[in-house]
């Protein structure tokens, strides 16, 4: 079974972002379902194509199946100036063609609202709360995926009085020296180091940090030819609070 929530304290991650502005959990309590939703997301790729870059969708789509698209270019989705490659993969957290990533992302909402200390199952209601929850597979493949270190600079107003209004928060789907080699997620800590937070056993670790330092992801197995169907590269998982528009 998997272990309860008191695994995660919560006042030790609110203190980590803080001091260090970023940490690792390490025996996270949907630990030991992200190795059979990895195997879902990799079979999500084979039925659906990928989507135009700009190709515009509501989350109610999510419903009828998977939204997976190219992040290529200078500038991120809302115009902001930082380089990234990569494909991005949104899911409906109750399509139950993928129970295990379904249950995956209700967890990582869950630990997210906690630090936030808004209620549990925030954004799981779009209409309700105003906000949904945009649970999504970051896939940078081998052959060169990569997001330039830069600074969050948006965050949604709800979260002005969190404390941590930039906080991000990953489920690692993959783990360095297995599934790639070279590159990875890194984060530039409050003293000035440049962490990278990924080893051979990150895959099922929870990683967090403070969007408004320096992040980003070092080019992965750039000596390999990019092939975005192929199962190799990073995976990560996230389940950012978009705004609703309609």
């Amino acid at each position: 079974m998997p272990a309860k929530d008191k695994v995660v304290d919560i006042e030790q991650i609110k203190n980590k972002l803080s001091k260090d502005g970023c940490g690792v959990i390490d025996d996270w309590e949907m630990k030991d379902l992200v190795e059979a939703a990895r195997e879902e997301y990799y079979r999500s790729m084979q039925c659906c194509p990928i989507a135009p870059q700009k190709q515009q969708f509501h989350y109610s789509d999510l419903d009828n199946k998977p939204h997976r698209k190219l992040a290529i270019g200078s500038t991120n989705g809302i115009g902001d100036p930082y380089a990234q490659f990569l494909q991005t993969t949104y899911f409906s957290m109750n399509d139950p063609n993928y129970p295990n990533l379904g249950k995956v992302f209700a967890g990582l909402i869950k630990l997210r609202n906690r630090v936030l200390g808004i209620d549990e199952d925030f954004g799981n209601n779009p209409k309700r709360d105003g906000f949904w929850n945009a649970c999504r597979i970051h896939h940078y493949p081998a052959g060169g995926g990569f997001m330039v270190g830069h600074r969050d600079t948006h965050f949604p107003a709800l979260l002005e009085g969190s404390g941590h209004p930039f906080l991000q928060i990953l489920v690692l789907f993959t783990s360095r020296g297995k599934e790639f080699t070279r590159g990875g997620g890194f984060v530039v800590t409050r003293d000035g180091n440049k962490t990278y937070y990924e080893d051979e056993t990150s895959l099922g670790k929870v990683a967090y940090f403070d969007g408004s330092i320096i992040h980003g992801v070092d080019d992965v197995d750039n000596d390999k030819i990019v092939d975005f169907n192929s199962r190799q590269g990073r995976l990560a998982g996230f389940v950012g609070l978009y705004k609703v528009l309609d």
